[in-house]
């Protein structure tokens, strides 16, 4: 468990770095998006982050027994990207992986 921990904080700094990177560059925001809008890749990716957030919305409605963590943390999920299912699983995962090993 620790190990998939370490693996999991190790991610979230590197998503932290990239991150970093991106604000620091030359291209502003609304040009960004505008080379997002001309490129159908860019919204494939978009639609498979939106997929993966939604999926592991799912987990939190499964795991979570009080109606304003699950809406809390499905939001931040939306607002923050993978950095909300990655933070969710650095507190979550024990809980999660006992329930899934039940028969």
């Amino acid at each position: 468990m620790n190990k998939t921990k370490i693996l999991i904080s190790i991610l979230l700094i590197d998503f932290f770095i990239v991150m970093l990177w991106a604000l620091t560059g030359n291209v502003s925001l609304t040009q960004a998006l505008a080379m997002i809008q001309a490129n159908p890749w860019s919204i494939a990716a978009i639609a498979d982050l939106l997929f993966g957030l939604a999926l592991m919305s799912i987990v939190v409605y499964y795991n979570e027994k009080k109606i304003k963590l699950r809406l809390l943390w499905i939001f931040s999920f939306f607002l923050l990207g993978n950095i909300g299912p990655a933070i969710y699983l650095l507190i979550h995962l024990r809980e999660i992986k006992t329930k899934l090993q039940k028969p």
